[in-house]
């Protein structure tokens, strides 16, 4: 599966959130970087440092990134120099009709401009990554479940940490000690569906390794022994807002997934 850095402003956001929740739920990894990507001094560089294997930078162009200095600058630069010694494909990804710099001109372009025409343009998007499968339930009984375990997840969030909008995404992995990474490794392959979580979102506090896995078996039941435990260590570390970013993510691939899911059928009755 690809790893994708997707850079775009913040007036992009509602579709770029929409577009790396079916990215995810196709096995891929995103990271997103959510705002001003224009008054960075280098988020090429950033990126560079800050992750250690990206297979693409999937930038979304509309008129309001079309003009910054992110796009004249740095992704200019992507596009002439190897990260690490790789060299990175750039995917443009239109949202808006807007013409394209001199550099990006001939490069394959999906242009996700027609919103009707979205499912084509990420199918082709997805046939160009390559490798891409359905990584979440199919069964909508167990959909509606993991539906369920998030609400409750969200009001036990709620209850600890009041926020006055969505938190923004990371734009870098933060340094993960050996037991997380191990533990991302042993979880990602039970559990296929929470890589693309596990590999931006886990976290660590103290002894403490949170997972997808975790959220949903231990923090989403609030019952389950130990999870007062974890209460203590969220609030005296005060890592509520990692939790959040955790579950938004993982909600809206779900969310994602149960819009394509058919709804079964009800049973036949015989009088």
């Amino acid at each position: 599966m690809s790893k994708i850095f997707l850079s775009h402003t913040s007036t992009d956001k509602a579709f770029v959130r929409k577009l790396a929740a079916d990215l995810r739920n196709y096995g891929h990894t995103v990271w997103m970087d959510e705002a001003e990507i224009n008054t960075r001094d280098s988020l090429i560089r950033e990126v560079s440092d800050g992750i250690d294997a990206i297979d693409y930078i999937a930038a979304v162009l509309s008129g309001a990134s079309i003009g910054t200095n992110w796009v004249e600058k740095e992704l200019k630069t992507a596009t002439t120099r190897p990260f690490k010694g790789k060299w990175v494909p750039v995917l443009p990804l239109i949202i808006e009709q807007v013409a394209l710099p001199a550099f990006l001109e001939g490069k394959d372009c999906t242009d996700f401009s027609d919103p009707g025409e979205y499912k084509v343009k990420l199918q082709q998007l997805l046939d160009s990554l390559g490798d891409s499968k359905l990584v979440t339930p199919a069964d909508y009984k167990a959909l509606q479940i993991i539906q369920k375990e998030l609400i409750r997840t969200k009001e036990i969030i709620d209850l600890h940490r009041i926020v006055s909008k969505k938190p923004v995404d990371y734009s870098v992995l933060s340094t993960r000690s050996a037991e997380l990474q191990e533990l991302i490794a042993s979880e990602n392959e039970e559990f296929p569906e929470y890589a693309p979580i596990n590999n931006v979102y886990a976290f660590q506090m103290k002894e403490f390794l949170v997972t997808n896995g975790v959220m949903m078996n231990a923090i989403g039941r609030t019952l389950r022994r130990g999870w007062r435990v974890i209460e203590v260590y969220m609030n005296y570390c005060d890592q509520w807002a990692d939790l959040e970013r955790m579950y938004y993510a993982y909600n809206e691939m779900i969310q994602a997934q149960i819009a394509i899911t058919p709804v079964p059928e009800p049973p036949l009755y015989k009088y």
